[in-house]
């Protein structure tokens, strides 16, 4: 199984169609990962992800992975600024949400969205080895 990891705000990319070229050769499942969906102003993001999504799924089409299975999630809200490594902070787990939040050595919230709905994408697609 392959994760392809793609940034929403920029979609496709030499690396990712690169990546799409190797998961053709080596797996049958791959999962999109629409990441990054944070960038979307929270009145856009519905429609802007929908749209990511299409323009994915039009690269995706000819391949074996057309019908791939797709998640928006924000892996890190704010960015990679905002999860600077440190030794500082607590957990705290969104109640039913799928956000995760810590806090890094600045006391700067760093947290996720939808990384729940990852793991269930996952969990539908994942078999046991024969």
């Amino acid at each position: 199984m392959v994760l392809l990891v793609v940034d929403a705000t920029k979609g496709m990319q030499t690396q990712t169609a690169e990546c799409l070229v190797i998961a053709e050769m080596t797996t049958r499942n791959l999962i999109v990962v629409l990441n990054k969906i944070d960038m979307f102003p929270e009145n856009e993001r519905e429609e802007r992800v929908q749209l990511a999504e299409k323009k994915i799924r039009m690269a995706l089409r000819g391949t074996k992975f057309e019908d791939a299975k797709m998640v928006g999630i924000s892996a890190c809200v704010g960015g990679e600024k905002v999860a600077a490594v440190g030794d500082g902070g607590g957990l705290i787990i969104g109640g039913g949400t799928g956000s995760v939040s810590t806090t890094n050595a600045h006391g700067e919230v760093a947290g996720t969205n939808n990384i729940h709905g990852l793991l269930d994408v996952l969990q539908s697609q994942m078999r046991a080895p024969n």
